[in-house]
């Protein structure tokens, strides 16, 4: 029987140093002792998702520099042509330019279109940014989707990385090799991000905002790491933690309780907030305010977070009214798949051409809600594909060219549920993080997708709870290994493809 071999880039079908050490050398006991210290330490500074503990891989991996050096200078520059996009978004709203094609594309979001246009605003539309990747069979990392709605994953795979590196497996594995710290992998780097944007001059407060307990991970943490700072006199600023709801005005400044704020995070559901609610009167006039500063932007809440938005800027007409460069659309075409809007565009595909060429596609509502509405064209039938493309009809949805993933089978042996046995496919994918203008680091994208690559860059920690894995980057060019342990189960056993 012939037996068809998929091809791998090399990068992805090698086998590295590091990760067969942690193998070979890694027993029992020191996988239990691990384990143990690091719930330990993460336990004492008060690290959990919502309450529960955070369990924690320990398997290394390995990311090539140049690759997420080139992938992150191309993704800075998507960055500016996003904000440019964004900046004439608001301008064509506040004129009501019935001609403007822009808007055309984000009507979806037309009830929060009074509240994006009143914002006072002197940052940039998205000072915190991450991008959806994974690796196409080309061996570049390409983008899925942006998430400028403030997203997560900022200070707890920092404290688990330390965590790990501090347990006397992760000594063993380093053993040899060095690390180099990044700035964004420290838990302080995104305080000072919150601290840089504050327009005031005295010590600025920060108002961590949820609305209806929904997204409340993390906040309690940055209190208690800026309460820390503040002890040792690195900082001297404040953290609070509050819902959207508590926000008052009153006489031009922002208040929550008696507290004066400066600058608002807005770790929010933004799809659940109805702007003409009395109860979040006071969050929508703070934005308003010169002595108030969103992290982000409403407009960045609602449309960085919008599949349209890359439909937008892979529109030939738009970018060409948006003045975007040779550079600029060199970046796009390299890292975001073309997107289109499903229906009612210049550029959207016919009917007809979706169902002939399913296997090329990948449609998406437009707010998606935890990966649910997705679908791809080569993993549904014929009947799924066109219930599929009824459904999305009427939500805003885009579609995208369907991108190759190179993928492997993995055996997966789990302590924690009875020594079970389960094989997945795991396939590279990463979330690609900015911290303003500047490349702020990798984490993680899929529970079940270690990268395995060549060549040093720094190691990922991971956090299964979260999904998410932090990235520390090393300024060497020298080859050798560093390491980052996958989230997946307490044991991890590999089944690796046959061309290996």
């Amino acid at each position: 029987m012939n037996v068809s071999v998929p091809q791998y880039p090399r990068a992805l079908a090698r086998k590295m140093a590091l990760d067969m050490r942690y193998f070979s050398e890694i027993d029992a006991d020191l996988h239990q002792a691990a384990h143990a210290n690091i719930d330990a330490y993460l336990t004492e500074l008060g690290i959990n998702f919502e309450g529960k503990q955070l369990p924690v891989s320990l398997r290394p991996t390995v990311l090539t520099l140049d690759e997420v050096r080139s992938t992150s200078e191309d993704l800075a520059v998507v960055r500016i042509c996003l904000n440019k996009l964004l900046t004439q978004l608001v301008s064509d709203i506040k004129v009501s330019s019935s001609s403007s094609r822009l808007l055309s594309f984000f009507s979806f979001y037309r009830p929060w279109f009074e509240l994006i246009a009143g914002e006072v605003r002197h940052a940039d539309h998205i000072m915190l940014m991450r991008y959806d990747a994974a690796t196409s069979s080309e061996g570049i990392f390409k983008v899925m989707e942006p998430n400028g709605a403030c997203p997560g994953g900022v200070i707890h795979c920092a404290y688990i990385r330390d965590a790990w590196r501090r347990s006397q497996l992760g000594e063993h594995i380093l053993e040899g090799s060095e690390v180099v710290e990044f700035e964004s992998d420290s838990p302080d780097s995104f305080l000072h991000l919150l601290f840089s944007v504050a327009r005031c001059e005295r010590e600025p407060t920060i108002a961590l905002c949820n609305y209806k307990g929904v997204f409340s991970n993390e906040l309690k943490s940055l209190v208690n790491r800026n309460e820390l700072l503040r002890q040792q006199g690195v900082t001297s600023g404040n953290v609070i933690v509050c819902d959207i709801r508590d926000i008052r005005v009153h006489e031009d400044a922002a208040y929550v309780g008696e507290i004066q704020i400066d600058v608002v995070y807005n770790k929010i559901d933004h799809m659940m907030v109805d702007p003409s609610d009395a109860d979040i009167a006071g969050w929508r006039e703070a934005s308003k305010l010169e002595s108030c500063e969103f992290l982000n932007s409403i407009a960045a809440l609602y449309i960085a977070e919008a599949k349209s938005i890359f439909a937008a800027l892979c529109d030939p007409e738009l970018q060409v009214e948006l003045g975007f460069d040779q550079h600029e659309l060199t970046a796009i075409a390299r890292r975001v798949p073309r997107t289109r809007m499903l229906i009612g565009h210049k550029e959207s595909p016919s009917y007809e051409d979706l169902v002939r060429n399913r296997m090329d596609y990948v449609i998406k509502a437009d707010a998606l809600t935890r990966g649910a509405g997705v679908y791809v064209g080569r993993l549904e039938s014929e009947n799924s594909w066109g219930a599929a493309l009824m459904h999305l009809a009427v939500s805003n949805a885009v579609v995208q060219d369907v991108l190759d993933i190179p993928s492997r089978e993995t055996v997966h042996f789990s302590t924690d549920l009875e020594n079970s046995l389960t094989v997945r496919r795991e396939f590279h994918g990463v979330d690609f993080f900015f911290y303003g203008g500047d490349f702020g680091g990798v984490v993680d994208l899929r529970p079940n997708s270690p990268p395995v690559f060549e060549r040093v860059l720094g190691f990922l920690l991971w956090d299964q709870t979260l999904n998410r894995r932090k990235l520390e980057f090393s300024g060497s060019d020298h080859d050798g290994w560093l390491v980052a342990p996958p989230g997946l189960c307490r044991a991890i056993g590999t089944l690796y493809p046959m061309d290996e």
